[in-house]
């Protein structure tokens, strides 16, 4: 992978290559499907800000697996391993242990799953702008993932339906939260700091026949910020619906739903020496739309779809309000 992203001053490239090997295993006693495997992954990075010297840093992972079935357990072991460098800084090694298990409870029904792990992860101004594209001042750090859990159960009913409930917790250095600034353009800056993270996700889909299908999911956060009081422009939840039909397969009607709950939202005038800061809150929002796509011909397609159903001005980041109804028409080609 190669990509060069800009944005004013500033230029960012990627270089990166990654590959993985696996082997698999005879029986050995007890233990079945065994399979060793490793990702070996490559990447390097330069950042370059207006006349200020252009740095280098370089990312090398290795990710070892150990997959095999004992009895009815299936489990994933090995660790995940970063090696990052940057010109002028001695090299940091970031090794976190890797344990996944699962459990059918009901033989092709239901299964119960666990984990660990944890990741030392590159930050690039690409994924930040991607986040948040009202930036115009951040860091860089890189985002280390201390540890994260989770504990699940996934369902299947048949071939109609399908369900999964789960609780992870993660400890995260280095996690950017926005900051609005008070300056003519409403923008924002990263603060990066500690945070652990409580998320409870839930998920059903279910085809009501083969033509018509439904899905939903939904995620609630509870946020534990070091030296903050709030996690600064993360919802409270977020959920999304789905509802899709297939008539005569050519034409494809959907529907989709879209939640967000409550963001905590801080601004300061950071051209001051000693800034006092203001608090609000951006309410929650739902987004509703609809829309339609026309099969003319294998290659060709024709689409329309209206956005913001009920023309709610809602704030995804402060003092940006999205569009109200809008719709969208064009045609596809596929090559």
């Amino acid at each position: 992978n190669y990509n060069q992203f800009g944005i004013d001053k500033a230029l960012e490239q990627d270089y990166a290559i990654s590959s993985k090997l696996s082997l698999s295993l005879k029986k050995m006693g007890e233990l079945k499907n065994g399979k060793l495997s490793s990702v070996f992954g490559f990447d390097y990075t330069s950042f370059k800000l207006d006349t200020n010297p252009k740095y280098n840093r370089t990312f090398l992972q290795i990710d070892p697996r150990f997959e095999f079935d004992l009895n009815k357990v299936h489990l994933n072991l090995g660790f995940n391993a970063m090696f990052f460098m940057q010109a002028n800084q001695p090299s940091q090694n970031y090794i976190n242990p890797v344990i996944h298990v699962s459990y059918p409870i009901l033989e092709g029904v239901a299964k119960l799953y666990a984990g660990i792990d944890g990741r030392y992860k590159k930050q690039s101004l690409k994924q930040l702008i991607g986040t948040n594209p009202f930036l115009n001042q951040y860091d860089l750090l890189n985002t280390y993932e201390n540890i994260k859990t989770h504990l699940g159960v996934s369902s299947k009913f048949g071939s109609k339906a399908d369900g999964l409930f789960e609780i992870a917790y993660a400890d995260v250095s280095n996690m950017p939260l926005f900051v609005s600034k008070n300056d003519s353009l409403n923008s924002f800056t990263t603060l990066m700091t500690q945070v652990s993270v409580l998320k409870f996700s839930t998920a059903i889909n279910y085809a009501l026949t083969d033509k018509i299908k439904w899905g939903l999911s939904g995620n609630f956060y509870n946020y534990d910020v070091s030296n903050q009081t709030e996690a600064w422009q993360m919802p409270s939840f977020d959920a999304k619906s789905n509802l899709s039909l297939n008539i005569k397969d050519k034409c494809f009607p959907h529907l989709d739903i879209l939640a967000f709950g409550t963001q905590q939202q801080k601004t300061e005038d950071l051209s001051k020496v000693n800034p006092t800061p203001k608090y609000s809150t951006i309410k929650p929002f739902c987004d509703i739309s609809l829309g339609v796509d026309y099969k003319i011909k294998n290659r060709y397609s024709a689409f329309i779809q209206a956005n913001n159903l009920l023309n709610n001005r809602y704030q995804r980041w402060y003092n940006y309000p999205v569009y109200g109804l809008n719709v969208i028409a064009g045609l596809t080609v596929k090559f």
